[in-house]
Order: C-alpha cells, then sequence, then structure tokens
C-alpha cells in the first residue's frame, strides 16, 4: 500500500507528470497484487510487455486505472474466476500500444457506444451502477492532451468489446525519435 501512495502523491517538483512505462507497469502490478489479495481466486492477472519499450516516457497514472475498471467491470462482473493482462508492444515505428484485457462479461453495442459518447465529454448517463466512465475520460483527456499531434488519428482510447467476450482497451504512446533513453 505504501509504494501505491508513494507513487500517486509523487514528488513535489511538479516535474513528476512523466514516468517509464516500467514505472507505469510497477505501480499497476502493486495494485494487482492488493486486488488479489482481496479477490483471492477470483483473479488472475498477467503483464507482457517488450522489454525495449520499459524506458518509454509515459503520463504517470495512465495504465492503473483502466486495470481498475477491468476488475471493477470485467472480473468482478464474472461468475467465478476472471483475467486482467497488460501488455505492451510495437508494431509500427514510433508507436507503442498498451493493452489491458478483461475476460469479464463484455459489453452490447448500445452500451459500448454509450461509453463512448460519455468518455469523449458527452453527457448522458451509463447504465453501470458502479461508475459513469469518469477514470476513463479522465485518461481519455490526458492521452489526447499528450498524443494528438503526434499520434493524429490513433491518439486516444479504442474500446473492443463483445458480450461474453470481455473487453480490450487500447492506447498508442509515442516512442522518442532515436530510441529511448531511462529517465
Amino acid at each position: 500500500m505504501s509504494g501505491l501512495f508513494r507513487y500517486v502523491i509523487g514528488g513535489a517538483g511538479g516535474d513528476d507528470e512523466w514516468v517509464t512505462v516500467r514505472d507505469e507497469l510497477d505501480h499497476a502490478q502493486r495494485y494487482l497484487q492488493i486486488m488479489k489479495m482481496r479477490l483471492i481466486d477470483r483473479l488472475n492477472w498477467r503483464i507482457a510487455a517488450d522489454e525495449g519499450l520499459m524506458h518509454v516516457p509515459i503520463p504517470k497514472l495512465i495504465i492503473q486505472p483502466l486495470v481498475e475498471n477491468a476488475i471493477l467491470h470485467g472480473v468482478e462482473s464474472r461468475i467465478g474466476p476472471g483475467s486482467v493482462t497488460i501488455q505492451v508492444s510495437s508494431d509500427k515505428p514510433g508507436i507503442a500500444t498498451i493493452s489491458v484485457i478483461d475476460d469479464g462479461l463484455g459489453m452490447d453495442e448500445e452500451t459500448l457506444a454509450k461509453l463512448l459518447h460519455k468518455i469523449e465529454g458527452g453527457s448522458g448517463q451509463l447504465s453501470s451502477k458502479k461508475g459513469a466512465g469518469v477514470a476513463m475520460s479522465n485518461v481519455q483527456r490526458r492521452l489526447k492532451l499528450y498524443y494528438a499531434d503526434a499520434a493524429g488519428d490513433r491518439s486516444g482510447l479504442r474500446i473492443e468489446s463483445k458480450v461474453g467476450a470481455g473487453t480490450i482497451v487500447r492506447f498508442d504512446i509515442t516512442i522518442p525519435p532515436g530510441g529511448v533513453e531511462p529517465l
């Protein structure tokens, strides 16, 4: 818990908005370990990250809210055990893709459309009683703020979901030109 709090609070200098992918994954892992203690055998998780992408800079606290949603709306909505996977990979030069995948109940097209509208700043209420998309809206705003010019149409969250098949939330970050140096 103390590691989670230290990461969230950060330094007082104001230059702690950016961290490395490794830092973000370590924070997500600490969160997953705490959730595993709470959910015991109902939660399985895995992190699969390309080692060459671990030093890419990323805005702080961008992955954990998506993991939290995957647990709250995916794993906890299942009867029996569920899983969350975080993947970090690159299949296009200069772009790393981060995916948070759950095997929960998924969403129908109408619910997914309402969620997408909500995170884009639209009004309206989601049918879920567990939340109203605030965390995802905040992540979306921050991704668009930092990556809109660099990633163009690919900036922001991309969500795929089917009833009974879980949900995948993806976003792209840019890899600095000339490679990545540790922060």
